[in-house]
């Protein structure tokens, strides 16, 4: 799916394909997962793996931008980050928190390494 989203994105904007960069990662898992001496079963609802050096996505609202993320390995957030902007009513851009000001309180979980402007967005129904 992944594949045949950039090729038409390719066909709609000049530039090329870098497969290298493309991340994957979910926000809505559990996992079993060692944590400190013990093994914990981690329900991550909302939220992101962030273990050091952990490629992720923070997503903010259809009109705002996105961040791609790298995983600060806190222990006490069982290495966690959130997963974005969080929806409080709805899917327009009004309804999300502010994205910048959930990256600034999560610094110490996650690093910002690029920020994702949208370019198209498309809700199937």
């Amino acid at each position: 799916m992944a594949r045949a989203a950039a090729a038409a994105l390719a066909e709609l904007v000049v530039g090329s394909i870098d497969e290298s960069s493309w991340l994957d990662c979910d926000h809505n898992h559990v996992a079993v997962e060692p944590h400190g001496d013990r093994q914990l079963i981690v329900h991550r609802k909302g939220a992101l793996p962030a273990a050091a050096g952990a490629a992720g996505l923070v997503p903010g609202s259809m009109g705002t931008v996105s961040f791609h993320t790298v995983g600060r390995g806190h222990p006490e957030s069982l290495r966690s980050s959130s997963h974005g902007a969080g929806r409080l009513v709805d899917e327009a851009p009004t309804a999300y928190r502010d994205i910048r000001a959930v990256m600034r309180a999560q610094r110490e979980l996650t690093a910002v390494r690029r920020e994702l402007r949208p370019l198209v967005s498309h809700k199937a129904t």
